[in-house]
């Protein structure tokens, strides 16, 4: 969400975030024109967003979410051997790679 920010300040950022502690300390983070939504995301909200991002540390079906024809352009964060669609390694010390799956 940092960077998003950063490189898009003009966009609508809504964070989805099951724990609310951990929207308490986002908050601390970002600006407050940010919308925070305490629930899980599981694409019953796709049709809201034009682009989601998808942590390494989600927990839910990726493949669905990935697999799904009613979804936003997705940027999953994950790890360096699960290689979709469109891809950039973020880290190889960390072995983290940013794929995006356009809808």
């Amino acid at each position: 969400a940092l960077v998003l920010r950063k490189l898009l300040p003009q966009c609508a950022l809504t964070v989805i975030e099951e724990n609310p502690a951990h929207i308490a300390i986002a908050k601390d983070f970002l600006d407050a024109e940010a919308e925070y939504l305490t629930a899980h995301y599981d694409g019953a909200f796709a049709r809201q967003f034009d682009a989601v991002v998808i942590p390494l540390a989600f927990h839910g079906n990726r493949e669905e979410l990935c697999a799904s024809p009613k979804r936003p352009t997705l940027f999953v964060h994950d790890w360096i051997w699960r290689r979709r669609s469109r891809t950039r390694v973020i880290s190889w010390l960390l072995l983290k790679r940013l794929n995006r799956i356009d809808a």
